[in-house]
């Protein structure tokens, strides 16, 4: 169950997207891109995957930097601390998974069929 996800309709990259339906939205925070059969990817991390005290001793080791190279090395660093797998990693486990796939997709044959 947990690679049902693959069997989802893929937009390739190459092609250009279809302009009449597709529309950006934002909710007063993230903003979203919406398409009928695109899939999007969503990345869940645990609060204990990236402690706030690694975060801010790399904040003051790159402060010298120019802000686009400490933003860029920021960037790195994170995706390479994360990458190792720090922390709890409940969704390691297929039980855990599993729940919560089942709640991202609980209505989406629902919205598919409304045209969503």
């Amino acid at each position: 169950m947990l690679d049902d996800w693959h069997k989802s309709p893929r937009l390739p990259k190459n092609n250009a997207h279809p302009t009449a339906a597709a529309q950006w939205y934002s909710l007063g925070y993230v903003p979203h891109f919406d398409m009928p059969g695109l899939t999007q990817t969503m990345t869940f991390r645990l609060i204990d995957s990236m402690p706030q005290t690694v975060l801010e001793v790399w904040r003051e080791e790159l402060r010298r930097l120019p802000e686009k190279g400490s933003d860029l090395e920021r960037r790195k660093r994170i995706d390479a601390y994360l990458d190792q797998g720090h922390g709890s990693c409940y969704l390691k486990d297929d039980r855990l998974a599993g729940i919560v796939q089942n709640a991202l997709l609980y209505y989406d044959s629902q919205r598919k069929q409304a045209g969503r």
